[in-house]
């Protein structure tokens, strides 16, 4: 049995496509959003190690202290796998049995116990090793300190079942089960996305665990990007430029990205699967539908909303506004959580009434998915929409010399920010008599700025940010985000030298701002710094340090 086992994990292994390797044995270990990232607290530690290795001469070592209000994690990232099988294998070991570690697979969900969220969960705490499986941890055996242990599981993603062994390092077998539920139970689809190997999560028992030779494949012919830079797969403008090229400089709808958007969360999809609706579902929600030929069993608000708002976007298209209108409208009253039929209403009815101001504010309230870049997209469209039939010629001249003494000071300290509804509430407690005044005047000049971008005409872009910039400067203020905004021009042109310091100076007025921390870190691999842009990256995402033992 245990030959046929053997057999069957060397088969799957070899015919799988990889997706993820770590041996930690390379001098680079790249960490970013498209690969993996490092918490640690003041107490913790993850470092790369050569006192003990499992396969050639490194290993990665997770350290923490109980009671420090956090713990240490080394969690990294794949292309997100829904059906087939995916395999998981590593080497660990321990030093001492008063310890506590986690390591899991984990899908949409996350951190959840649910088909979407931890699928395969495996434990250690009191001496002993456990799995999760349908709910319940369930005990494996009893790890022996400064022993490698090799662990290999493959996960049935159509079925949600897995196998799973585990041999010592002299190659003893100390598990071998087959046909284990997944950590939460049955259900009706899994998907798997991130792995994660943390200490205590109560934070009550050390943790001091080594790990080696991790290895993920998938059975799914999954295809895995290349790499433009150090754990990334796209710089921030090429998302940019892939937006514009779909939509070709016009006002459209911006296409869905999840079912998040649609505001479908786990008892709704499952209540449509339950109806006989995942096909149509899954064709409605395909980049370029067809509404009209997909046919609908039986009455379903979710479904009809997804019409309605294709319709609206087809309208908009087609430039026949009042049905535009009609239609989203009738997509918001079915389902008016969806995020991408409130992004839609915003683009069309810009479309219609060509009123950037309502449009901005609106889009500055509309609460974005994380790193979610559409937002600006639709103030891109929008403000060239607003901008050709308005023909609008914004004057860059410094109304900052008709506020109060009160109203400057206060623009003093909080600096030139984008206007979210918290600063404009901001601006009109200090500013009590001009405040409107000001606000528009600001949103035509983003208005102008956006139109410039989304021409293509990025050096005239970065001009209007570096004029408004010295307006600012002028006055006392810190330009902020119009520092950025001339630092985003730049790197658009082309211009990276020039865009640099700009992007340091940004940051140096926003500190903490982790988007412009991952620009500065694509300028500096674009000039050829990888160790600047190391730090820049890392100031996000962290990575292990290095040691000698």
């Amino acid at each position: 049995m245990a030959a046929v086992c053997l057999a069957l994990f060397s088969t799957l292994a070899s015919a799988d496509s990889t997706l993820v390797q770590h041996d930690f044995d390379d001098n680079v270990l790249a960490s970013g959003p498209d690969t993996f990232q490092v918490f640690i607290s003041q107490q913790s530690k993850a470092a790369i190690t050569s006192r003990y290795a499992a396969n050639g001469y490194a290993s990665a070592h997770l350290a923490d202290v109980p009671s420090d209000r956090d713990f240490v994690e080394f969690q990294g990232y794949f292309p997100i796998q829904q059906s087939g099988n995916v395999r998981i294998s590593f080497s660990f070991m321990i030093t001492t049995t008063d310890n506590a570690f986690n390591a899991a697979l984990v899908g949409k969900k996350r951190y959840q116990l649910h088909p979407h969220g931890i699928n395969f969960h495996l434990l250690y705490r009191n001496g002993w090793l456990r799995h999760k499986s349908n709910g319940i941890p369930k005990k494996l055996f009893q790890p022996q300190v400064l022993q490698w242990y090799h662990l290999s599981a493959i996960l049935n993603l159509d079925t949600g079942f897995y196998d799973l062994r585990i041999d010592d390092e002299s190659g003893n077998r100390m598990i071998e089960i087959q046909d284990q539920a997944f950590a939460p139970g049955p259900a009706d689809q899994y998907s798997l996305k991130e792995f994660s190997f943390t200490g205590d999560l109560s934070d009550r028992q050390p943790t001091d665990l080594y790990i080696d030779a991790l290895h993920i494949t998938s059975s799914s012919d999954t295809e895995i990007a290349d790499t433009i830079a150090p754990g990334r797969k796209q710089y921030f403008i090429e998302q940019w430029d892939d937006y514009h090229k779909k939509l070709q400089g016009g006002i459209r709808c911006l296409p869905a990205r999840d079912l998040k958007d649609f505001a479908i969360d786990d008892e709704r999809f499952f209540a449509l699967v339950a109806d006989n609706h995942l096909e149509a579902l899954h064709r409605l929600t395909r980049p370029h539908a067809e509404p009209e030929a997909v046919e609908i069993s039986q009455s379903s608000d979710l479904l009809d909303s997804i019409i309605a708002w294709r319709h609206a976007c087809r309208a908009l298209q087609d430039k026949q506004l009042p049905r535009a209108i009609e239609q989203i409208d009738k997509a918001i009253a079915y389902n008016p959580d969806a995020y991408i039929f409130q992004l839609s209403r915003i683009i069309i009815n810009a479309a219609a009434k060509q009123d950037f101001y309502n449009a901005y504010y609106a889009l500055t309230e509309l609460e974005p998915h994380k790193n979610d870049i559409r937002g600006d997209i639709a103030l891109a469209m929008i403000a060239l929409h607003t901008h050709e039939n308005e023909k609008i010629n914004t004057d860059v001249a410094d109304i900052t010399a008709t506020l109060s003494d009160n109203g400057l000071a206060k623009l003093r300290e909080s600096g030139a920010q984008p206007l979210t509804e918290q600063y404009r509430s901001h601006l009109h407690h200090y500013m009590p008599d001009n405040w409107q005044t000001y606000l528009q005047w600001l949103v035509a000049l983003e208005q102008r700025y956006y139109a410039l971008l989304w021409q293509g005409r990025t050096l005239q872009a970065g001009e209007l940010a570096a004029n408004i910039s010295k307006v600012f400067k002028n006055a006392g203020v810190a330009p902020g985000i119009w520092l950025e905004r001339q630092a985003d021009a730049q790197f658009f042109s082309g211009r990276y030298q020039a865009a640099l310091p700009l992007y340091r100076k940004a940051l140096l007025q926003r500190p903490h701002r982790d988007a412009l921390l991952l620009k500065l870190a694509d300028i500096y691999h674009v000039l050829g710094e990888p160790a600047l842009e190391k730090t820049a990256r890392e100031m996000i995402f962290r990575n292990f340090s290095r040691t000698g033992q």
